[in-house]
């Protein structure tokens, strides 16, 4: 894999300077703002473009430069991705970061973050299209743009189309890549759309020309309607003036009639019941409008474009025979900002299902590809129609020879040609909405009577907090204020046909309140009686809050995650001083984007993953005052970094390789420029400094430290940090083979100690055998709360000998030895062919009759050489050696067991756990996962839960054996039904397989899973409702519905809510839980 070309990036990074103080943010419309400061970010979404094309095997990325229905002054840009879709979510933020990057070190830094999280190929060639609307900012960001994809890749292809309607790019990206969906060429788009058109009518007899007068914004809409030739097209345009670039949609064009509900200008003695519409600015939305007798305005707008387009649809299948027909879904989806009279014509007089999502195209365009015939539009006149692969082929298959049949199935067929389904798109909505007219044989006011809008207005209230406004179902309703839906709830049913929703804004600290009613007088009373009711969910709360004494505050406030804990640091200054120290009780430095709600994080990757540790200690070092207010320090294991950095003195004495990043020195992680930075304003010179010598100082400034967690260091660097680590109450420590010599006696002063976690490789015996004699001693084992023992594997082939019993086989066989002990672990730890003693000598030892926690993931010993059937062995040889069994009857106090897979017998292992489980009925934290063998075996198991454990607060379920009968359903509904590529399943196994993992079941392990749950969520419930019932989970979590916390379930979380009778499940952080079934 090539290299950054460094130097082409210094000359066009020096030549596209980012504006001080200016921050960017990409989203659905891409980068959007005054044209003067964009240069810089085209410049960068030039090289985003090629990487995203290297990425894609040099596929065609297309670049449209437009700020669509904004300002002249205003510009834009975004990204087009292969098949004509936005930008993919995930790269959204990487956009963002690049864009925001000021320093060319930072610049580097992230492009090095962006190959790294695409695993991209930079010495594959890029392949980018471009082009823009008439602003008069456009060629010279084009240039910028253009810089960019250079800079990355001197051999790129470039195509510059010039000035083209957004829909325009959207279609040549796609036909670059699929030739299938046409020429890629602006004369193949309008031959494509003509020729479509065209056909239609003719099919209908249709000799005269489609007329209607369109207000083109002044903008590129334009020349391109009038580029299309054909005597069936009579287009009068207005407002088509590119030649003043001070023009552009300044008093007309869509987003102006939709907001002041009034004919744009130029639109002048408007004949009545004559249909008008207008485009915006860059053609990608149009509505449509006429005057009745009375000289009224009436708006049709996008609900209106989405009930004709799916009347005409439904129309045409009914002429269908029934058989074809009754396969295809045709839906509509729509924004919580859709009129709900429109709402109900759908549902009740179409008959078509209608489904909800949050505002924002992506969102529409997705949902919209779940159905066979998918609808949306925004109210603002942008959307298309979308239609299946299943669509195509069942109607390029059916054959029929009645005539009025085949004028709907070939009408059917040129739809899919007819509408842009890569994007909304001004024109070809256009010609399809007056083809819809034309053969249904409708007028403006035939359209406008399907039903009629109830009046509707949108408030605005400003508030000190946006974030506290938090929405669910489609942003249709709240969640948070809690108890403030409820009070909407009731102001609304005091209105006939009343409707209303609260949504924050996303660009300002305000929120927008949409009311709708039966008259204009009830619609504004609604919103503003909702408006109040917004007002007084924060003020007099608020004001309660800040009254109350400091100590009540704190014991509120301890209670908080780390955002609303960050948020209240800003909101008072009295706030901040009780937020801040439980804000910096645990701080957790890693190279993963996790989720800890009770932890501060510094997060970062690669090379940065090290600045993000440096940048910790530098803020404490300057800000003596917050050393002291750091209770617990984690560190994830930072060594997968290490590899993008060239070392000098990592690697342990003796270790073969392996490597200890606390000895590479800070030289090696900073630039000079940072270095000399960071020595100006310390004390001391940083240069020879390592990473180990910063986190002994850090530990010199944390002097109330009770806990840490700091994977890799060894027992020298733990013999250096000791004296600093009086107070602390949790360690974990890793001993490893080769450090068999050294002194452990440091470890006798940790007095505080109330968790140990020992991580261990094979061959430390003698060092375990030491440590336990210095810690029983010192009297720190009595002092206990948990015992973690963990090995760590280092070879795949390695022979696992019973280390871990070295750690007790010294200590005097009495309980009083862990007196206070209620906690204790074992992970990876092995047995031999001696199991029952060992097991009886650590019986001896440990008080398993107090202990209330118990996680067992062993290698246990058992029959390997002979079948469980084998009638030579005993029962006793069987299940009743295992570690459960023996420990049983010593259990009386357990609360919370997890037990994780076993190299032995499974039929052994699942009769040990029925039979722990039937003997032990108290639990309320059960974690399960093994493997059932069979269905048989998996219904017992299930029963047996169902009726022994009836006080569990949750449940963590994953078998293997219903684990890969889950996998294949999933495989039959992605991959057979053509929703997935293969490679992309494979993925979304390993990631089901990777929630096992993570125990909590609050929190899914990957953002990869949760992005995946979201993508597909509608399947995802269907699926689940299928297995639930084939499998009979669903009386499970029937029966154990007493269950508090929730179920986690072959990595997936539920919960029933019981007032309700419903199982949920849930989706991602973004979607939430949502309804599967219910159960009885």
């Amino acid at each position: 894999m090539q290299n950054l070309p460094i130097d082409q990036l210094t000359i066009a990074f020096e030549a596209h300077p980012k504006p001080e103080t200016q921050s960017y943010s990409y989203g659905t419309a891409g980068f959007r703002m005054h044209a003067s400061k964009l240069d810089s970010v085209v410049f960068k979404v030039g090289i985003l473009a090629a990487l995203r094309s290297k990425l894609l095997n040099s596929q065609t990325i297309g670049i449209m430069v437009t700020a669509s229905h904004n300002p002249p002054e205003d510009n834009g840009v975004k990204i087009v991705d292969p098949m004509g879709e936005m930008l993919p979510q995930e790269w959204e933020p990487l956009a963002t970061e690049l864009a925001n990057a000021e320093s060319f070190d930072t610049f580097v830094e992230v492009l090095q973050k962006i190959v790294h999280f695409g695993n991209i190929d930079l010495s594959k060639t890029a392949n980018v299209i471009i082009a823009r609307d008439t602003r008069e900012s456009g060629p010279s960001l084009v240039s910028s743009a253009k810089d960019g994809v250079f800079s990355i890749d001197s051999g790129a292809i470039w195509k510059d189309f010039g000035e083209l309607t957004t829909p325009q790019l959207h279609y040549l990206t796609r036909s670059s890549n699929d030739s299938s969906f046409g020429v890629a060429t602006e004369t193949g788009y309008n031959d494509k759309l003509v020729n479509t058109l065209e056909k239609i009518l003719k099919l209908w007899g249709i000799n005269e020309p489609l007329e209607i007068t369109v207000d083109a914004a002044n903008g590129i809409g334009s020349p391109k309607l009038i580029n299309l030739k054909s005597d069936l097209i009579n287009c009068t345009v207005v407002n088509s003036d590119i030649q003043d670039p001070h023009a552009l949609n300044v008093n007309c064009g869509a987003d102006y009639v939709k907001t002041n509900q009034k004919l744009p200008a130029n639109v002048n003695d408007p004949i009545p019941f004559k249909l008008y519409s207008s485009f915006d600015g860059d053609a990608d939305r149009v509505i449509f409008y006429y005057v009745d007798d009375q000289s009224n305005f009436r708006l049709l707008d996008g609900d209106r474009i989405a009930t004709l387009l799916a009347t005409f649809i439904s129309t045409l299948l009914s002429n269908l025979n029934e058989s074809i027909s009754s396969q295809l879904k045709l839906g509509i989806v729509q924004t919580a900002y859709a009129n709900g009279s429109s709402t109900k014509y759908i549902e009740s007089t179409l008959k078509v299902p209608v489904s909800f999502t949050p505002t924002g195209v992506k969102h529409l365009h997705h949902k919209a590809q779940e159905y066979d015939i998918g609808v949306y539009f925004e109210a603002n006149g942008h959307g298309t129609v979308v239609f299946s692969q299943h669509y195509t082929n069942l109607l390029a298959n059916y054959k029929t020879s009645d005539k009025e049949e085949l004028k709907s199935l070939e009408t059917l067929k040129s739809l899919v040609d007819l509408i842009n389904q890569t994007v909304g798109d001004s024109i070809s909505d256009l010609f399809a909405v007056l083809v819809a007219l034309k053969i249904t044989n409708q007028s403006s006011a035939d359209w406008s009577s399907s039903y009629r809008d109830l009046p509707n207005r949108l408030f605005k209230v400003v508030v000190k907090d946006r974030f506290l406004y938090k929405t669910i179902n489609a942003e249709r309703e709240l969640s948070h204020p809690i108890g403030l839906q409820d009070k909407i709830n009731a102001v609304v049913s005091k209105y006939d046909q009343g409707r209303s929703f609260v949504r924050a804004s996303g660009t300002e600290d305000a929120v927008r309140v949409y009311a709708e009613a039966d008259t204009v007088e009830h619609c504004i009373e609604l919103g503003e009686a909702v408006c109040q009711l917004v007002r007084e969910s924060t003020t007099p709360a608020r004001s309660l809050l800040s009254s109350l004494p400091q100590d009540i505050l704190s014991n509120v406030f301890s209670n908080l995650n780390t955002t609303d804990l960050l948020s209240l640091t800003k909101s008072s200054r009295r706030f901040s001083m009780i937020a801040q120290p439980l804000l910096f009780r645990s701080i957790k430095l890693t190279n993963e984007s996790t989720k800890d709600q009770g932890t501060m994080m510094v997060k970062s990757t690669l090379i940065s993953s090290f600045k993000g540790f440096l940048q910790f200690v530098y803020s404490i070092l300057n800000q003596n005052d917050l050393g002291p207010l750091v209770e617990e320090l984690k560190f994830d294991d930072l060594d997968r970094s290490i590899q993008y950095i060239k070392l000098s003195s990592v690697t342990d004495s003796g270790r073969s390789g392996r490597s200890n990043y606390w000895n590479l020195k800070i030289s090696e992680v900073l630039s000079i420029y940072e270095l000399e930075h960071l020595s100006g304003n310390l004390p001391f010179d940083l240069t020879d400094m390592t990473l180990f010598d910063c986190l002994v100082i850090l530990l010199n400034y944390t002097t109330n430290l009770k806990k840490l967690f700091v994977p890799s260091l060894n027992l020298r660097q733990i013999d250096a940090i000791s004296s600093s680590l009086d107070s602390l109450q949790d360690l974990t420590i890793t001993l490893k083979h080769d450090e068999s010599s050294m002194n452990v006696n440091q470890f006798a002063d940790l007095k505080s100690l109330k968790k140990l976690t020992i991580q261990f490789e094979s061959g430390s015996d003698k060092l375990l055998s030491h440590l336990s004699d210095v810690l029983y001693k010192s009297g720190i084992l009595k002092n206990l709360d948990s015992l973690e023992l963990i090995y760590l594997k280092l070879d795949f082939n390695e022979v696992i000998l019973p280390t871990w019993i070295s750690f007790f086989s010294n200590l005097p066989s009495s309980t009083s030895v862990f007196q206070s002990l209620k906690s204790f672990k074992m992970y990876d730890c092995q047995f031999d062919d001696q199991q029952v003693t060992l097991i009886k000598h650590l019986i001896k030892c440990i008080p398993f009759q107090q202990i209330t926690s118990l996680y067992l993931k062993i290698f246990e010993y058992s029959h390997k050489s002979k079948r469980h059937q084998s009638e030579s062995l005993s029962h006793f040889e069987k299940h009743e050696n295992f570690t459960l069994n023996l420990l049983s009857p010593y259990i009386t106090s357990l609360k919370s067991l997890t037990l994780k897979p076993t190299k032995n017998c499974l039929q052994c292992q699942f009769q040990s756990i029925v039979q722990f489980l039937t003997n032990h009925h108290n639990l309320h934290h059960l974690s399960i996962s093994m493997h059932t063998l069979n269905s048989q075996n998996f219904h017992h198991l299930n029963t047996i839960i169902s009726q022994t454990q009836k006080q569990l607060k949750s449940l963590v379920l994953f078998d293997e054996n219903m684990h890969m009968k889950l996998i294949n359903s999933f495989k039959s509904w992605y991959v057979h039904q053509n929703e997935l590529k293969f490679d992309s399943y494979k993925n979304f196994e390993i990631e089901v397989a990777a929630q096992d993992k993570e125990e909590s079941v609050y929190t899914y392990n990957s953002a990869t899973f949760e992005k995946f749950n979201k993508n597909y969520e509608s399947l995802l419930i269907l699926l689940w409702k299928s297995i639930l019932a084939d499998y009979k989970l669903d009386e499970l979590m029937s029966l154990v519905g007493c269950i508090d916390g929730g179920f986690k379930l072959y990595g997936f979380n539920f919960r029933v809510v019981k007032e309700r009778k419903l199982i949920q499940v849930y989706v991602c952080e973004s979607v939430g839980y949502k309804d599967v079934m219910f159960h009885y």
